[in-house]
């Protein structure tokens, strides 16, 4: 019996294999990132985001017409505007762009002959730092003093464990997507990820919280073996009568 179930196992991973696809290709897009800070001590900023891009590549195996799983790899560029209100003497602004390597596991679901797909996935991401401009604004107390205390700087962020750095390297969280194949090769998606680890340098010691937020939107472009669409049959016009 144990050798029977054996042989059936293999016979159905043989088939699978027989039938699988596999293709590969490039991945681009723009991106919307943010991230959820939280300071004790201090009032949460007000946080935008700054639109980035992405460009990188998949890989998309699939078992048949349904189901499939693509790992991809992307390089990105995340940017986000955080503002901390200074009780009515002003604000503090900083603009930053993030740079970051990102690789997510998805597992895809196709569906209304082909055209749409569902999917979702983990994801581990690295940051390689980036740049920051800071500038402040400060009216009332420039009021209060009879001169301009205003700055304005740029500068280099790093990516560390280092309480001098200004986000951790390593993010892992997961991700969810839909989007259209617009031929059996060429396609669009959506995307939502969500970082699930502390980024702050300092989460060792509890004093500060970051967690990463993503929405992207892309067009790819598959090659190697796809699924070929049904051809519909042509009908033949009844021909007119002639007299």
């Amino acid at each position: 019996m144990k050798k029977l179930i054996l042989s059936c196992l293999s016979a159905l991973l043989l088939s699978g294999a027989a039938k699988a696809q596999f293709s590969y290709g490039p991945e681009l897009g723009v991106n919307l990132s943010n991230y959820r800070i939280d300071f004790p001590g201090f009032f949460p900023p007000t946080t935008v985001p700054i639109p980035g891009a992405h460009v990188g590549g998949v890989l998309n195996y699939r078992f048949n017409d349904h189901i499939a799983i693509e790992p991809g790899a992307y390089f990105a560029i995340n940017g986000i505007k955080y503002t901390y209100s200074l009780f009515g003497f002003g604000s503090i602004t900083a603009v930053t762009h993030l740079n970051t390597i990102k690789v997510p596991l998805n597992f895809i679901y196709t569906f209304n002959g082909g055209k749409f797909f569902v999917g979702a996935g983990p994801f581990v991401g690295m940051n390689l730092g980036g740049s920051a401009k800071l500038s402040t604004s400060l009216p009332g107390l420039d009021s209060l003093l009879g001169s301009s205390l205003s700055l304005d700087t740029t500068g280099k962020i790093t990516a560390g464990n280092d309480s001098t750095d200004f986000i951790r390297k390593f993010d892992f969280g997961v991700g969810a997507q839909v989007g259209y194949n617009i031929t059996n090769n060429l396609f669009i998606r959506a995307n939502y990820s969500r970082g699930l680890l502390n980024m702050s340098p300092t989460a060792g010691g509890q004093t500060s919280a970051i967690h990463s937020v993503n929405y992207a939107l892309s067009v790819g472009y598959y090659f190697g073996d796809r699924p070929k669409k049904k051809m519909k049959a042509k009908m033949n016009a009844p021909k007119k009568k002639t007299h």
